[in-house]
């Protein structure tokens, strides 16, 4: 939880540069309790790199972002995941023995 235990407050929860320094100090107080405790899994995190992140859409809602491909908007064409999501069940609507087969991103 960071220094002190403390949660996010709501104030900093809207303000994108106080979000990345709590997650900031957050990461390094969980490296160095790893390097306390496990320092095994320490010498894998310290280096490591994420591949994916949080975005926004112009809409508001989120998306997951993974080597610069959209998890929801995989066309390219700006859908956001509640429109990809009401495509889906519109499309498995009346349909029970229908499949939804979804593609995993490349890796």
């Amino acid at each position: 939880m960071g220094k002190g235990g403390a949660r996010i407050a709501p104030e900093v929860a809207e303000d994108p540069m106080m979000i990345a320094d709590v997650a900031s100090d957050r990461r390094a107080d969980n490296l160095d309790a790893f390097e306390r405790y496990m320092p095994e899994l320490f010498n894998l995190l310290r280096h490591h790199v994420p591949q994916s992140r949080l975005v926004e859409n112009p809409d508001g809602s989120h998306d997951i972002e993974f080597r610069r491909q959209r998890l929801y908007d995989v066309t390219g064409d700006g859908t956001t995941g509640p429109q990809l999501a009401r495509k889906l069940a519109t499309a498995l609507r009346g349909t029970p023995r229908r499949r939804l087969y979804v593609s995993p991103l490349d890796s």
